[in-house]
């Protein structure tokens, strides 16, 4: 019971940011003399620390503000996109400690050098910093096995069966996550975003690719397979073009980064930038 007040308290003021005894309290259904203990045990260990709040115009004594540690408890967070790469250390909290990007190019796309790259990046960031990050969470845009991080396939970045997870794993030497980025990205911002508080979330996310993610009742939806946020695959015009997956017309290949340069008299291939470019100019 002990331990689960302890991971629900931390939990709170991971998501919810800094706050007093007196809410946790409240929040948690617990008594206050619980909270001091839970508190104290948790400032000992340094994971958490309190504070003075800034000097307020009401009367009284302040509160004391019970905020998270951020180095306590540092993950890797890795977002791959078909462009470009970005890793962060985010400490408890969610304070951002460091971060790397770069572009992706010719070779710097294939598996074997992504890995590499993200692998060289962190141990630098994380020696740079003076930490060691406890696990990591990779988002990818594809169809993900989330036991193992096994990416069955990311058409857009042009893999098939890399064994990411367990790749990265093996190296970095701590638990990792690996999962579809939309599915990511709803969870994302139910726990923290706009749909924050929301009980059910539909997310989409539109770029080269068109990918979703659904919130129900409070938990991810994944499917038996993890095909659930594969939206892109809708076939919304029976008669369009072809799309990789076998079908025709779906979501995708109507309004995807090839449909928008097709729309905008560009070649399918044209840079990021330029079709940035493009878009004010275009009409209606």
């Amino acid at each position: 019971m002990r331990r689960h007040n302890r991971t629900t308290l931390l939990r709170l003021l991971h998501v919810g940011g800094p706050s007093t005894r007196a809410t946790l309290a409240t929040q948690l259904g617990l008594n206050r003399s619980t909270i001091k203990t839970l508190v104290d045990g948790l400032a000992e260990a340094g994971v958490v620390e309190e504070k003075v709040p800034r000097p307020g115009r009401g009367a009284g004594r302040p509160s004391l503000l019970v905020l998270p540690q951020p180095h306590a408890a540092v993950v890797l967070a890795v977002d791959l996109q078909v462009e470009h790469v970005a890793i962060a250390l985010v400490g408890l909290g969610g304070q951002i400690l460091g971060r790397n990007s770069w572009n992706l190019r010719g070779r710097m796309g294939q598996p074997d050098e992504v890995i590499t790259h993200i692998i060289e990046s962190t141990t630098i960031l994380a020696g740079d910093l003076d930490v060691t990050p406890v696990a990591a969470g990779v988002s990818v845009p594809g169809v993900i096995r989330r036991a193992d991080g096994y990416v069955h396939e990311a058409p857009n970045l042009r893999w098939t069966d890399v064994a990411l997870g367990e790749r990265l794993g093996s190296v970095l030497q701590i638990p990792i996550l690996v999962g579809n980025d939309a599915e990511f990205g709803a969870v994302a911002e139910h726990l923290r975003g706009a749909a924050r508080g929301a009980s059910d979330v539909v997310y989409i996310s539109a770029d080269v690719g068109v990918g979703g993610g659904v919130i129900a009742e409070g938990s991810a939806l994944r499917g038996g397979s993890g095909y659930v946020g594969e939206i892109g695959h809708m076939v919304i015009r029976p008669d369009g073009r072809p799309c990789y997956c076998g079908s025709s017309g779906c979501w995708e290949t109507e309004v995807g980064e090839a449909a928008l340069c097709r729309a905008l008299g560009l070649p399918e291939d044209t840079p990021r930038g330029a079709i940035l470019f493009e878009l004010p100019r275009a009409g209606p």
